[in-house]
This record gives structure tokens, sequence and C-alpha cells, in this order.
């Protein structure tokens, strides 16, 4: 849990659910309820690939603000990011890999060498797309954004992934 994204929902005016055309009305519903449930004013708006009408930010939407919410976006708080280098492995390797580590990650993404092809690597809903990619890429690797506790986890078995392929 990121404390800041809490304190985010309870001092926005605007809320963007975005990639919304990724999960069932079903689960829009439970967003929905737990946002109105932080922040009983705030305008919800339903998103794909952020598009929205910019003349919302025009409009004058003023929440009903008790209390300034204090930041907490913090050196210590924020999230981490780190980027795991590395070209040729294998498919099986890679998803070994993910599996492993996507309950402690937030987002993975960048390419890979895989077998001698070039693929974009991306997850979304703890569920790891690989498809190849036509890009020249002129450096391999991954861009990781994770809670700062998980770095080190993350990275060994990046390792280990490396190790056992080369």
């Amino acid at each position: 849990k990121i404390t800041a994204i809490d304190k985010q929902i309870k001092s926005s005016n605007i809320i963007l659910i975005n990639k919304s055309d990724l999960i069932a009305d079903e689960e829009y519903v439970k967003i929905k309820k737990y946002l109105l449930e932080k922040n009983e004013t705030a305008k919800i708006l339903r998103t794909i690939y952020a598009n929205i009408d910019v003349s919302i930010m025009d409009t004058e939407y003023k929440g009903n603000f008790e209390h300034e919410v204090e930041t907490c976006n913090t050196v210590y708080s924020r999230p981490g990011s780190i980027v795991l280098e590395g070209e040729s492995i294998t498919t099986k390797s890679l998803i070994e890999f993910y599996e492993k580590i996507k309950n402690k990650i937030f987002r993975i993404k960048g390419f890979l060498n895989i077998e001698g092809i070039t693929y974009y690597i991306s997850d979304n809903n703890y569920k790891l797309q690989i498809q190849k990619s036509d890009k020249n890429v002129k450096r391999y690797g991954l861009s990781v954004l994770l809670p700062t506790d998980t770095i080190d986890f993350v990275e060994n078995n990046w390792e280990k992934l490396l190790t056992i392929n080369y």
C-alpha cells in the first residue's frame, strides 16, 4: 500500500480511472465505490489511453475539503525504479522470473532479445505480455517500478536468471 496514493485520492477533485477497457464493469464499480469511500466529492472519469475531454479541467469543480492534506511524498515513501539490463534470455526463464517477482512490483516493461528476436515486454494485471517488435532497439532491458524495499529481491532474481542463461 502506498500512503501517497490514498492522500492523492482524498485531495483530488477529479480522479481518472485509466485503462478501464481492461477491466470488467463489475470491477469498475468496485474501484469507483472504493474511491468514493475515500473522497465522496470527487468527479470520477473512466478513460482509455488517458483520453479525456480536457475542457473538464477548465470546469470549476471543487471538492469539499475540511482539512488540508499533509504531503507524505518523501524520498523514503516514493516507489523506486530500476533498470534490469540484459540481452539474450529464454522465454521460459523470463516467465519464471516474472512469476517470482510479480507480487513485489508495480510495473515492468521494456525490450529484450529472446532467442535472437526482439520482444516488447509489459505487464498488466499480473499478466506478462511478450510481443514481437520490429523496433530498432539499441539497448535491451526492463524498467521496473516497485517498492524500494523489494529492489534487492528483484535484482537478485534477475542476476540468477542471467547466470542460468549464460
